[in-house]
């Protein structure tokens, strides 16, 4: 599954396509659509959505959060329905309650102010326990600018969010050249799997030299003392003989215990990366970006 490591600090699932837009005949109305279902907290639509997620997204974080409403006092919407759901069956923390409109604020969709300094003004954090010192996935339905999701990942870290990424289901998209966006995010999630991989080989090599520098430094110790013995005539040359090429037998089985080690191990690596590779995959087909990529 794609590791919280490996998305970039704001992923977006899909696009979500305004009536008014055109994507050069790249037809999105339908998860458009689904991302108004969740809005309208319709069940299918979350459990759907759940799902997509759950198959395809490592649980290796701590807790969940979403935006809060625009409105004071709403606690209730699809989106933190979707996010309470994950974090359940993920057996995470549930953060929804941490963010918390304490002034409205006009919708962007109507032409409401989209500074990032509006939402810091807008926006608290309540609950710190939930979040101190936890890798935070920070949920949204569509972001058109995404100020609200920086506003919210400073406030949080603010709070002691160790980490804070979001994870968004619509990405506002009007025209087709906008779809380049989803291109470049592919590239990078893949190229973080990459570098991971490598990372964690690289890791394996230097591991290996330390491990062959302690045989060694063990087959050197245990020769010298081999060796005194036999100089003081405290063994034979044939127990020297036969004591040293147990030693050799011996060090050379360790050496290919590592070498066999790093070999399953590499392997491991490497499938790990080609599973998250089809799980980003995954993703894209959900939303149907695998009509432009991958």
């Amino acid at each position: 599954m794609v590791s919280y490591d490996n998305l970039p600090e704001i992923f977006y699932l899909g696009v979500y396509q305004p009536m008014t837009g055109d994507c050069d005949n790249f037809d999105f109305t339908q998860y458009s659509s689904g991302i108004r279902d969740i809005k309208d907290c319709d069940p299918l639509a979350i459990e759907a959505f759940a799902d997509c997620i759950l198959s395809n997204l490592d649980n290796d974080f701590d807790c969940l959060a979403v935006i809060p409403s625009h409105y004071i006092g709403v606690d209730t919407s699809g989106i933190r329905s979707l996010c309470k759901k994950i974090s359940r069956r993920m057996k995470l923390v549930d953060a929804t309650s941490c963010l918390v409109r304490h002034k409205p604020t006009e919708r962007l969709s109507t032409g409401g102010d989209r500074s990032i300094q509006t939402h810091l003004n807008s926006i608290k954090v309540v609950d710190n326990e939930l979040i101190n010192g936890k890798k935070v996935l920070l949920l949204d339905d569509v972001s058109t600018t995404g100020n609200s999701l920086k506003a919210c990942k400073q406030l949080l870290e603010s709070a002691g969010a160790k980490t804070v990424k979001s994870f968004v289901l619509g990405k506002t998209t009007r025209l087709g050249e906008d779809l380049e966006f989803f291109c470049w995010q592919y590239d990078s999630v893949k190229e973080r799997i990459e570098e991971e991989a490598d990372c964690l080989k690289q890791q394996l090599h230097e591991d290996s030299k330390f491990d062959y520098e302690e045989i060694n430094n063990y087959h050197q110790s245990e020769m010298e003392t081999l060796s005194e013995a036999f100089h003081y005539g405290g063994i034979s040359e044939e127990e020297y003989d036969e004591q040293g090429c147990g030693l050799d037998n011996h060090c050379s089985n360790l050496y290919g215990d590592i070498d066999s080690g790093n070999y399953d191990s590499s392997r491991s690596i490497d499938y790990d990366a080609e599973c998250q590779m089809e799980n980003l995959d995954n993703l894209y087909r959900f939303s149907s970006l695998n009509a432009i990529y991958c």
